[in-house]
């Protein structure tokens, strides 16, 4: 079924993106303190993006990609679209969330 594997064009909120990234960790069999292992990155930090409480700042990109890469997303124009959701969702430089 198509819609058990993670899509990031399903992805227009932090609970979105919450909710594929636990799509994709799942389906890589992992879990997050395995991936945080693999990634170099706090449990906490991880469990916080999976749990859609906080966004991978800027910064975080090499992160998250990372995270992507662990998961099993290696083709760069996929990492692109999951870029670019993330992007997508994040707020403003004023605070505000995006709203398009």
């Amino acid at each position: 079924m198509a819609d058990t594997h993670a899509d990031p064009e399903r992805i227009h909120t932090r609970g979105d993106l919450a909710r594929e990234l636990t799509i994709l960790r799942s389906e890589s069999g992992l879990t997050v303190r395995d991936l945080a292992n693999q990634v170099g990155a706090p449990v906490a930090t991880l469990g916080d993006y999976f749990a859609g409480r906080h966004l991978p700042g800027s910064r975080r990109t090499p992160l998250y990609r990372a995270v992507l890469n662990v998961c099993g997303v290696t083709d760069p124009a996929i990492v692109e679209r999951w870029i670019a959701a993330l992007t997508r969702i994040r707020p403003l430089s004023g605070g505000r969330a995006r709203t398009s």
